[in-house]
């Protein structure tokens, strides 16, 4: 809420409130991931409402104010494989998973916040091994 265009949404009140939780779950987090607690990303639903849907990939910015890019990545993939007890089929790119793939013009390692761009970086998206979605020339679309 704090950021555009929707900085002026919040009242002087509710900004201040906002920074101080915003603030605050930053350091949660960074002392969660300093302790070996296990922490998740992109399993979630959003409860950003309407127009705000555009901004949820915004979280991994947020995190990469105090998390580097591969602990935000397992996160994301084996965090949430271990979580919904489907290590080895989800979460990785080894034989006998379901090859559920991003594929990216940028390597998320360097700067995860790439990912809060998918209209910037993401050429296709594999799912169970098949082409779901591509802007790339010859790697068409599985119907």
């Amino acid at each position: 809420m704090a950021r555009p265009p929707f900085q002026d949404f919040l009242t002087p009140d509710g900004y201040v409130k906002n920074e101080q939780v915003m603030s605050q779950g930053l350091q949660a987090l960074k002392i969660a991931e300093e302790n070996g607690v296990t922490l998740l990303q992109c399993i979630s639903g959003s409860d950003l409402l309407i127009s705000m849907h555009a901004l949820q990939t915004e979280e991994f910015a947020v995190r990469a104010e105090v998390l580097d890019s591969a602990s935000i990545l397992k996160h994301c993939t084996t965090n949430a494989a271990q979580m919904l007890r489907m290590e080895g089929k989800i979460g990785t790119v080894s034989p006998g998973a379901f090859a559920d793939l991003l594929i990216l013009n940028v390597n998320p390692l360097d700067d995860i916040t790439f990912l809060d761009r998918p209209e910037d970086h993401l050429l296709a998206v594999m799912k169970e091994g098949r082409i779901a979605m591509s802007s790339v020339p010859g790697l068409p679309k599985h119907e």
